[in-house]
């Protein structure tokens, strides 16, 4: 049962290491959404021109 139990106890930790670098990258999106929605909109204009460009 022990190494049922490290197994067990494994997977759990790598699962809540995904929940958490989930629930950072969700944070670092909202962060950058927020530092977006505060540019001048000609900035975010040429921004998304030249991502285009670049596709």
């Amino acid at each position: 049962m022990n190494g049922a139990w490290k197994t067990i106890s494994g997977w759990l930790g790598r699962e809540m290491e995904a929940r958490n670098l989930e629930e950072s990258e969700i944070e670092r999106r909202k962060m950058n959404l927020k530092a977006v929605e505060q540019l001048p909109d000609s900035v975010v204009h040429l921004t998304y021109l030249t991502k285009q460009k670049l596709d």
